[in-house]
This record gives structure tokens, sequence and C-alpha cells, in this order.
């Protein structure tokens, strides 16, 4: 998704990575703790 709207791969790792203030975690922590469609979410709003 954030591939389509014209991120780099480095840029998508960094997201990942990075805590977020919607998430109030990292997307990649969100991720592993099952809450996929937030982190969808929150990454529409970004792309």
């Amino acid at each position: 998704m954030l591939g389509d709207a014209g991120f780099a791969d480095a840029e998508i790792v960094e997201w990942l990575f990075r805590r977020d203030d919607e998430l109030g975690e990292a997307p990649i922590d969100a991720l592993l703790a099952g809450r996929k469609a937030h982190v969808r979410r929150v990454a529409q709003s970004q792309a």
C-alpha cells in the first residue's frame, strides 16, 4: 500500500519501526500483536 503511494522501500521500513502516535506504538509492534486492521487504516491515511 505504501509502495503504491510512492514510498521508497527504505521509507516503508522506517515507517514500520518508528513509533506512530495514532497507534501508540510502532506499526511492527501492532502487527505482531495482531492489530493488522488498525495498522492498515493508519497506512492508508499515510498513502
